[in-house]
């Protein structure tokens, strides 16, 4: 973090900072009382406005070293988590739901390592909650769809997800996924061989309102299909059929 302030006696003043370059009234990183998160390494250059007459200014700059971020286990749970390392123009995933309560970023085939998140608030919103987790291969925790059965009674709060996969064997003519009955607006996802999340190249995808959903594939390759249920309303009874034949 980066801070740059200024004081005066009397008149009114205006601050621009501006990494690399003189900043200018229409060219700067920051303007007036500058906090500069996770600024990156340079020279910054700082202009005074004087918007009146002043006296006795006094210009004050400083910056901190990063916080280490906590440590989050498998599964971990952290409340209250403030802005860290990665930032706005800087990250390897981001959120694409702005204005929505729940937002979920999902990478495929991570890279081994330390992994940092950033939650930045945009709609006044209080007691932040971050889980992370990871699977060791995309069916990983996930329960096994059946062909031919029906899973019934699934229920859910709007913008909540559930996932599932279904191993469909060689020699197959048709492979279909439906949701049926219940109420709410729901929307399914479909992918082979890896887990059906935002930003994965997926093989069925519906979009509008509505309970009742389907993708069909015709002559299915065999292999895992990853089956996601996303719940785009507050959902009651809704029945999830998988089937292949």
């Amino acid at each position: 973090m980066s801070h740059v302030s200024n004081a005066v006696s009397t008149g009114k003043t205006w601050l621009y900072a501006k990494r690399g370059s003189a900043p200018t009234s229409t060219s700067y990183d920051c303007s007036g009382y500058c906090d500069i998160e996770r600024p990156e390494g340079g020279t910054w250059y700082i202009r005074l406005e004087g918007r009146s007459p002043y006296t006795d200014t006094t210009l004050t700059a400083d910056y901190t070293a990063p916080e280490t971020p906590p440590h989050m286990g498998h599964g971990a749970t952290v409340n209250n988590w403030p802005p860290r390392l990665p930032t706005s123009t800087a990250y390897d995933c981001a959120s694409v739901k702005p204005g929505r309560v729940r937002q979920e970023c999902s990478i495929p085939s991570p890279q081994a390592g330390d992994w940092y998140a950033a939650v930045r608030d945009q709609a006044g919103a209080s007691v932040p909650i971050l889980r992370a987790s990871y699977a060791m291969t995309p069916g990983e925790q996930l329960p096994a769809l059946t062909s031919h059965v029906s899973l019934s009674g699934q229920k859910g709060p709007r913008y909540s997800q559930k996932q599932w996969k279904l191993e469909v064997p060689p020699g197959q003519s048709t492979l279909w996924f439906a949701t049926e009955h219940g109420t709410g607006s729901v929307n399914l996802k479909v992918k082979r061989g890896g887990r059906a999340v935002d930003g994965a190249t997926l093989d069925c995808a519906t979009t509008g309102t509505g309970n009742l959903k389907q993708c069909t594939f015709a002559n299915p390759q065999p292999g895992t299909y990853f089956v996601s249920l996303t719940l785009a309303a507050n959902s009651y009874n809704l029945w999830v059929l998988p089937s292949f034949r």
